[in-house]
């Protein structure tokens, strides 16, 4: 997994809808949207069914993700359904590494990050896939959720 520059992911991505709407969401004096300024409408239809949402876990010592949202493409992009649960408890080794390593990035900096990855399907074999992480935080301040999508590298679900 490796972080990109935005300009990196393709203009037809649909991660640039999201990307106009959460930089509309920031507050003018850099506060980060809260979770209840997500709206799938706005979002819209090219968006929406790769849109994954992740609650922020805080402990002392470790961050956690637990999944409250994953559309139906991203579902289909990795052969199951994540909703109710957590990073910790989905990944194993280097990928539990990796999917940390991006999300821990995007909560401690409260910046969006963009990524080009190899996510694994259930069924063992890699997906390219372009992934753009953004923080939510109730206070504008300390990110609590994340809303990501992970795209295809070519647009497509896998067969």
């Amino acid at each position: 997994m490796d972080q990109i520059a935005k300009e990196s992911i393709p203009e037809s991505s649909p991660i640039w809808v999201l990307d106009r709407w959460w930089m509309e969401k920031l507050g003018p004096d850099g506060r980060l949207p809260p979770r209840s300024a997500v709206d799938p409408t706005e979002l819209g239809a090219a968006v929406i069914p790769w849109v994954f949402l992740a609650r922020v876990l805080r402990d002392a010592s470790n961050l956690d993700y637990c999944f409250r949202l994953v559309g139906t493409a991203n579902t289909q992009l990795v052969g199951y359904d994540a909703t109710g649960m957590s990073a910790s408890d989905l990944f194993r080794g280097d990928d539990r590494a990796q999917i940390k390593l991006s999300f821990d990035e995007t909560v401690l900096s409260g910046e969006p990050t963009f990524w080009s990855a190899t996510i694994p399907h259930k069924q063992n074999f890699p997906v390219p896939v372009y992934r753009a992480l953004y923080p939510l935080a109730a206070d504008g301040k300390t990110a609590d959720h994340l809303i990501g999508v992970a795209i295809p590298d070519g647009g497509q679900v896998p067969k």
